[in-house]
Order: C-alpha cells, then sequence, then structure tokens
C-alpha cells in the first residue's frame, strides 16, 4: 500500500473563514465532562494533540493500558528494570510524577516478575474511583489481579486467579484484557499457552460465595474460569468487550491458521465454549497472514469492530461483522463472507511487538492508535486513523481507507519519534466522557545502551474558536 499525502488546504480555509482557532492551555488532561456540549465534528476539525512525559524511571512502559472515569485517567504499565506493576494516575497537583507533578506513580505489586500484559478497568464508587487491574505473573506462569480503591493515591490488594505451572510448560495470563460489567464484576480474557499441548483461549469472571473453579487464598472458587477455544496456537492477543447487556465478546488470534477469531456469548446453540454457550466467528482472509495486536470493540448491540495488523502486506486493517456481502470471514454454516476488512494505512515490520488500540467514540465512530515504522531510516511513529466522517471531512480530505475515488478514513501523526527516540512499542487507546481520545504508550530511548523507556501520554484538546471582529 502506498503512503498517501495529506491534503489540508481545505482545513486551513475553513478555518480562517469560521475565525481564530486558539488550543486551550495550561492542562496536561483530556478535557472534563463540562466540555461534552461541544460537538466535534461540527468543528470540522480535528483536535490537536498534546504529548507528555510521565514516567521516566528507567525503563517503564513497555506493557501498557488506559481508562477514564470521569475524565480522569488512569494508567496501568510494567517497569521492566524493576518488574513491577505500577500505576499513574492524573491528580492535577501535588502528585510525583508527569509535568509539574500533575501525576501520581505507584508500585502495585512488585511480588516477583509481574505485570506484563496488563489491562486496567475503572469503576466510579461514591466519591472515588475502583480500579481493576488484569496482569501476568511471569515466576510462576500464572494470571494475577490487582483491585483498589483510588482517591489522590490508592490502595491495593492483589492474587491470583488461575495457576500456571512452568516446570510442565503451562503458562497462563498472558494477553489479558478486562472490562467491567454495570454490576461491577470483572470479566478477563486472557492466553493458556502449552509448549506440551494445545493452547486456549481461557475466560475468567468472578462469582463469589466459592461457586466458581478457580482462584486462590481468600478468592479459592470465588471466579469461574473456562476455555473457550482450545487448539494449537489458539489464543493469543486476546481482547474483551461487552455489550449492553454484559454479554462478553473476545477477539483472538490463531497463529497457525493465521487468523483472528471474534467469540461471542450466546448461551446456547453456539459452536464453542462450555456447552457451546459461545458462538465463534472466523475473520479468515485466503493467502494471507491477518490478525497479530488485534483490538475489539463492541456497540451496545453487541456488533463488533476490529483493528488488526496484516502481517502479509504489513499493514493496518479494520473490520466489522457485516453478516452477509462481505469480503472476508468465509462462514461454512451460513455461506455467507460476514465480515468487512478494509485495509486503511501501512505499517512496517518490527522484530519486536507493535502497538495497536481501537475504541468506538461517543458517537460510534472507531478510532485506532497504531505503530509506524513504515518509513525506511525513520523512527518508529505513533499514529491515528479514524473514519473521516467522525469529523465531517469531506472527499479531498482524508488519506486512507478504502474507497474509489476517495479515501475514506484520515490518518495522521500523534508523536512522530525522535533522532533516538522509537514511539508507540505498546499502546492505548480511550475516549473521555467529551469524546477526546487518550492514548498512553510506550517510548523506546535507543540512545542508551541496553535501551530504555519510558512512559507517555498523548491526549487531544478541545479547539475553541473566537469569532473575527472587523472593523468598518
Amino acid at each position: 500500500m502506498k503512503k498517501h499525502i495529506k491534503v489540508g488546504s481545505v482545513l486551513f480555509i475553513l478555518t480562517i473563514i469560521v475565525g481564530v482557532g486558539t488550543v486551550s492551555a495550561g492542562s496536561d488532561q483530556p478535557a472534563s465532562e463540562t466540555e461534552q456540549a461541544y460537538s466535534i465534528s461540527s468543528l470540522h476539525s480535528i483536535p490537536p494533540w498534546q504529548e507528555i512525559l510521565v514516567d521516566t524511571n528507567t525503563d517503564v512502559g513497555r506493557h501498557v493500558s488506559v481508562d477514564i472515569n470521569y475524565g480522569k485517567t488512569f494508567v496501568s504499565y510494567y517497569d521492566a528494570e524493576n518488574k513491577d506493576l505500577r500505576l499513574a494516575m492524573h491528580v492535577g497537583s501535588g502528585g510525583n510524577c508527569g509535568p509539574n507533578n500533575s501525576w501520581h506513580c505507584q508500585i502495585v505489586d512488585s511480588m516477583g516478575d509481574v505485570g506484563q500484559y496488563n489491562s486496567i478497568a475503572t469503576k466510579p464508587a461514591e466519591n472515588e474511583t475502583r480500579v481493576f487491574i488484569s496482569y501476568y505473573n511471569a515466576t510462576v506462569g500464572s494470571l494475577k489481579y490487582a483491585t483498589g480503591i483510588c482517591n489522590s493515591t490508592c490502595s491495593f490488594t492483589s492474587a491470583t486467579i488461575d495457576s500456571g505451572n512452568p516446570n510442565f510448560f503451562i503458562y497462563k495470563g498472558k494477553y489479558t484484557s478486562v472490562k467491567y460489567d454495570w454490576y461491577g464484576i470483572p470479566h478477563i480474557s486472557y492466553y493458556y499457552q502449552n509448549s506440551l499441548g494445545n493452547d486456549a483461549l481461557l475466560y475468567a469472571h468472578w462469582v463469589g460465595h466459592g461457586l466458581g473453579n478457580c482462584g486462590t487464598g481468600s478468592d479459592a472458587n470465588d471466579w469461574q474460569c473456562d476455555v473457550i477455544h482450545n487448539a494449537e496456537g489458539v489464543g493469543q492477543y486476546t481482547s474483551i468487550d461487552l455489550d449492553d447487556d454484559d454479554h462478553p465478546s473476545i477477539a483472538y488470534y490463531d497463529a497457525v491458521n493465521g487468523y483472528p477469531l471474534v467469540a461471542a456469548y450466546v448461551g446456547s446453540g453456539g459452536s464453542c465454549g462450555p456447552g457451546n454457550s459461545w458462538y465463534c466467528r472466523p475473520v479468515s482472509h485466503a493467502t494471507k497472514d491477518i490478525g497479530k495486536y488485534i483490538s475489539l470493540a463492541v456497540e451496545d448491540s453487541g456488533l463488533p469492530h476490529l483493528a488488526y495488523y496484516n502481517t502479509t502486506d504489513q499493514t493496518l486493517e479494520y473490520a466489522k461483522f457485516v453478516g452477509t456481502g462481505g469480503n472476508c470471514g468465509f462462514s461454512s454454516v451460513s455461506l455467507q463472507f460476514e465480515w468487512q476488512c478494509d485495509e486503511i494505512e501501512d505499517m512496517g515490520t518490527s522484530l519486536t511487538s507493535m502497538g495497536l488500540s481501537m475504541a468506538l467514540d461517543n458517537q460510534g465512530y472507531p478510532m485506532i492508535a497504531y505503530q509506524d515504522t513504515s518509513e525506511d531510516l525513520a523512527p518508529a511513529a505513533l499514529k491515528f486513523a479514524t473514519p473521516g466522517s467522525a469529523y465531517g471531512l469531506v472527499p479531498g480530505e482524508t488519506n486512507c481507507g478504502p474507497g474509489m475515488l476517495f479515501y475514506t478514513w484520515y490518518c495522521g501523526f500523534v508523536d512522530g519519534g525522535g533522532s533516538y527516540t522509537d514511539e508507540g512499542g505498546s499502546v492505548s487507546l480511550a475516549f473521555n466522557p467529551a469524546g477526546l481520545a487518550t492514548i498512553a504508550y510506550f517510548e523506546l530511548d535507543t540512545y542508551a545502551y541496553p535501551n530504555e523507556g519510558n512512559l507517555k501520554v498523548a491526549y487531544q484538546q478541545m479547539r475553541q474558536f473566537v469569532p473575527l471582529i472587523l472593523k468598518h
């Protein structure tokens, strides 16, 4: 896929006609809930990005996850130097990290090598915030969680949900993904790696009262852990989301067949999971290896959207379930191509993991944050992609994605990196109540030896337009 030249002249002219655009200043936090009255798309302009360093503690952020609760940003991340799980929380002032100490950074768990593949979910709790983080314990190959209540600081407790056995080459808890439901129950997807047998996609949720089949210590049998799909190479890069009825869907990668699948809970009459209570749909593409780094977002109705890496073409792809009339994901049951898969933009390739994350804004439009390594001799950049219609862009202003005469998506830079810095090896995207995006991501410092890293956050700022006053 060729690189596209961004057309910005129309946007510039419209900005001059409408008024003088000024970016709100003095804040390093995404816009607050009070800004919901503004319509981003009506501004006919994409809100600008502001990037900040949150934690520079030697080598942090190689695994990162972000969530926003009532405008307050929380980031879980891995400290590779000390092998700890950490949390960064925006506090405005009086913190211990970030610009002007506007963030609070703390250790969540330091027992062994913990914190890789972390995923965070938050939920309001009166005047505080409940935080839940699922993550991998590499020391014993197990799935762990930490939960706590946060105000100006957080107090956490942690426990193991599902134990692995490295002595027998069994590892549980990689590629975790977590979401809270409306009742505050956490739902977790994760990868079961068995070097001597079949791998699996696993799903855990809290049931309490000792009614489950997993959990340890005071949590013994308080969790239900189920095998959803069991086969060689199945279950990597899991991503979970819930519909409006709290029914979970999980996207994951089949490394043997080279395509992703989506498992959706249906209760009965499915094709996978306990008692066929789940339905597993492949998103296959003939002759191409697709689905690494997959990210899932579902609408309230349960309609799934996917973003993932096309290894064959080294491109970012976006897929949406259409049922019939698609171009990929042929179903042997319906005898239909059930998915529409579209190439969005070049991503290049990397010897290590590439960051990719997607979320739906408050109007239902997808935005994808991703690492771009496609330019030779240039640093890895953090970029974003979204349909042009999300911001009211007209043909000629869009520069990527599908389209016959005109492209239908817009791809732009968030952080272009530098001479010794590569951006976006790990990324996580979330929207605040105003519909503005925040991206937490890893910055690799290649000047240091061995290479180190920083935790960074980029957020969109609301444009404010001041009308022109002409003298007569």
